[in-house]
């Protein structure tokens, strides 16, 4: 009975925990000591916030209107970690990412040490900037992305596959700066950087998911629900030939 008694006692422990930690996820705002508002962009920093900041904003929502799922939302929450030890808690086993939005508390998203004034987000070593061509508010709409189409589809979120996921995420955040007659030519030579797993970037996704938006004429929400199959879709692209160039 003893035991069992302190295996009862190490498993109230351990569910009490998962709850401060999961409690934390959805409310983290008490680890932020500056907020800063624009629109509907609550921006949260463990660092004073620059006044520039509303540059960065504006530019967040300029990529956010190309989703539909962004009209009406009252409030997005951004919480920028620029201490290591806060982006590993809030963020877990996806602290390698830039950043992180959680299915189940979709309207927080989490970034990983920035600079908000320069409008550039750091690689881990935190020095390295990520590149002109992926700014802080590309990752900050690319995040927002995850934490829209979660609500929109509910549990079928959780099915959705990783091509859609982070494709539609990075068309979104790249804000219609894509280039798809280059990104097409580079898939069909197998260059390294449209291999995800290679480059870590999603320019293969991203691809697929404009074919289908841009070029087959679906909708967000045709695209999202709809049942093409990666492979085909792949094989359909390598014998393209009429390219329509972005």
């Amino acid at each position: 009975m003893k035991v069992w008694k302190k295996i009862q006692v190490i498993l109230i422990n351990f569910l009490a925990l998962a709850v401060v930690y999961l409690a934390l996820l959805f409310f983290p705002q008490p680890l932020f000591t500056y907020c800063h508002t624009w629109n509907n962009l609550v921006l949260y920093c463990d660092n004073p916030i620059p006044p520039r900041a509303d540059a960065m904003l504006q530019d967040v929502q300029r990529r956010l209107d190309k989703c539909p799922f962004y009209t009406g939302h009252p409030r997005e929450n951004i919480f920028l970690c620029d201490d290591a030890w806060r982006y590993k808690l809030l963020t877990n086993v996806h602290s390698s990412a830039g950043g992180n939005c959680y299915f189940f508390a979709p309207e927080n998203a989490f970034l990983r040490k920035a600079d908000v004034s320069r409008n550039v987000l750091f690689r881990k070593d935190g020095v390295t900037p990520s590149g002109p061509d992926r700014p802080l508010s590309y990752f900050i709409a690319h995040e927002i992305t995850h934490g829209l189409t979660a609500r929109f589809l509910g549990l079928a979120y959780l099915r959705l596959p990783a091509w859609k996921n982070e494709g539609y995420a990075d068309y979104v955040g790249k804000g219609g700066d894509f280039d798809f007659k280059k990104n097409l030519g580079l898939f069909k030579e197998g260059d390294p950087s449209l291999d995800p797993h290679a480059s870590g970037l999603y320019l293969r996704y991203q691809l697929l998911v404009a074919e289908l938006l841009d070029h087959r004429k679906l909708s967000v929400e045709e695209m999202l629900k709809g049942k093409e199959d990666q492979g085909q879709l792949e094989a359909g692209l390598r014998l393209e030939k009429g390219i329509i160039s972005k």
